[in-house]
């Protein structure tokens, strides 16, 4: 998977990098290691495109799970 695109809000972006730049580092290597491809599970039932592929959310999901785990991430609850 590749980034395409950024969004930046009142200069998150540049905030970000300039705090946590190794940790974003790391994001944008697990992004770039996943495969979307393998992810294409979902056939659409959309009348304008039946029977297409398209990315399956929760299988993207678990594929970043594993990769985030793999780099030492652990999930958590903000409360």
């Amino acid at each position: 998977m590749r980034i395409v695109g950024r969004y930046s809000f009142n200069g998150g972006a540049e905030s970000v990098q300039a705090h946590y730049a190794p940790l974003l580092a790391e994001v944008e290597q697990i992004i770039n290691t996943l495969d979307s491809e393998i992810h294409k599970t979902k056939v659409s039932e959309e009348v304008t495109m039946p029977g297409k592929l398209l990315y399956s959310p929760k299988s993207l999901n678990a594929g970043f799970s594993v990769l985030f785990e793999q780099y030492g991430w652990i999930k958590h609850r903000v409360l």
